[in-house]
């Protein structure tokens, strides 16, 4: 699976261009929504899903959950998804 054919939560309100990928924290597990384009970040996956248009937590690298600057970040495939218990959330 290509990137442009990974699943994602809703297009980005804020940059216009962007899908909301799914990443994971390296240092502390958090799941999050990630802007492909502009990389502000959005910890409520629930919500973002639903309200593109709700402002953002962050922005990479930063990590909004644990507070890491230099946060490393791991984009979920649909397995990964699944197995969290987010499929719900796909566009």
């Amino acid at each position: 699976m290509t990137h442009e054919e990974s699943p994602y939560v809703n297009q980005c309100k804020f940059c216009g261009d962007g899908l909301l990928r799914l990443y994971r924290c390296d240092g502390c597990a958090a799941i999050v929504a990630m802007c492909d384009e502009c990389e502000l970040i959005w910890r409520d996956v629930a919500v973002i899903s639903r309200q593109a248009d709700q402002p953002s937590d962050g922005a990479f690298p930063a990590c909004p959950a644990c507070g890491e600057h230099q946060a490393g970040w791991t984009e979920l495939d649909r397995q990964a998804i699944r197995e969290a218990n987010l499929d719900a959330y796909l566009a």
